[in-house]
């Protein structure tokens, strides 16, 4: 039997949802498809590419009531995404997980150093959707981009775990993620990577390209969107051996024929010229399709404060509900100047976003 490609339908699903109303020029929106919570901004490790660099302490944190309130207020079909910082530094990280489990469709993105057994058999006994796991080297190299010694081998020591009880249960879920941000320290490594992901069964492995904006998926939250049309990215510097390494590395990623499924987030860059003009600054939003995320998806902060995908304060989960948020006027002013804008160079680097074929004009 052929193997279902989660992925291709989870985005196929996505843009189906948001289809009519994106497709009309409407600013306002069917009840989310894909809802994300970042139950904490703590973590225990300190990655220099790290776009949450805002630390809550844990009084300001929304409480467990507060998220299972929330969760409540979510469509049937939605998917929820419990994300931090680390959600397992969390004590009661395991209640807000069974809670999301017990009623939507779940997935989670955590480093996996404070996952126990006990939170693997809640996992894999309520099918977890999808764990994400962040990787990004191998051994040492992934510690001392992590700032945390022994934690690559306890992140490959949970997911075989997890895979052993999916056989002893039964089950394909959760679906396992390998998350890799591309930089400098990994960048001779992303093929080993790529076939650790191969060794571990890992359903999905997913090479994402720093974030060039600080305004993405990050507080602090501006209420006047100017601020962020005003942004310029900022991008990695690689020097010219380390794109030429780069590129090789994309060649045997492009070409890799093995059972793990691989992502490239932006999307349609995984080609040595694209990275090559991306990183020279030889694209420009012009080269990317027009996007549709915000009439289909939102993300709310440990505080509560509710976003599209930008850093635009669109509401509070704590003060509003989510309907009155997802189709109030700052929302729908946030569909509609990116419907008269399309892309603009704030949007350069969003995981979200979408490069045109550029590979055809080399």
């Amino acid at each position: 039997m052929a193997k279902i490609d989660f992925s291709r339908l989870y985005s196929l699903l996505g843009n189906l949802h948001s289809l009519v109303p994106f497709g009309l020029g409407s600013s306002r929106a069917l009840p989310p498809y894909f809802v994300q919570i970042e139950v904490t901004h703590r973590c225990n490790v300190g990655c220099s590419v790290c776009y949450q660099k805002t630390k809550l302490s844990t009084n300001e944190e929304m409480t467990l009531e507060e998220i299972k309130h929330i969760v409540d207020q979510l469509p049937a079909w939605s998917i929820l995404s419990l994300t931090g910082g680390e959600p397992f530094i969390r004590e009661d990280f395991a209640a807000i997980l069974e809670y999301g489990l017990n009623q939507k469709r779940c997935t989670i993105l955590t480093n996996a150093s404070l996952v126990t057994d006990s939170h693997i058999e809640l996992m894999v006994r309520n099918k977890l959707l999808l764990m994400a796991v962040s990787i990004d080297g191998i051994g040492d190299t992934h510690d001392g981009i992590r700032k945390s010694a022994g934690l690559f081998d306890k992140a490959v020591e949970t997911i075989k775990k997890v895979q052993e009880k999916k056989k002893t249960l039964n089950t394909m879920f959760p679906l396992i993620d390998i998350k890799t941000v591309i930089q400098n320290e990994n960048l001779a490594q992303l093929n080993e990577i790529l076939g650790l992901a191969d060794s571990l069964s890992a359903d999905f492995i997913t090479f994402s390209l720093p974030k060039l904006m600080v305004n993405h998926y990050a507080a602090p939250y501006r209420e006047d969107i100017r601020d962020i049309y005003g942004a310029v990215p900022s991008y990695p510097t690689f020097d010219d051996d380390e794109l030429e390494l780069l590129k090789r590395q994309i060649q045997i990623i492009r070409e890799h024929s093995g059972k793990t499924a691989v992502r490239f987030y932006p999307s349609n860059m995984l080609d040595e010229n694209t990275i090559e003009k991306f990183y020279r600054q030889k694209l420009s939003a012009n080269n990317f399709q027009s996007c549709s995320a915000p009439w289909s998806r939102m993300s709310i902060s440990p505080h509560g404060d509710a976003y599209p995908c930008l850093s635009y304060l669109v509401g509070n989960a704590r003060r509003e509900s989510l309907s009155r948020i997802w189709n109030g006027p700052r929302f729908r002013e946030f569909r509609k100047c990116l419907e008269r804008k399309k892309l603009s160079n704030f949007c350069l680097g969003c995981c979200n976003s979408v490069c045109n074929d550029i590979a055809a004009e080399k």
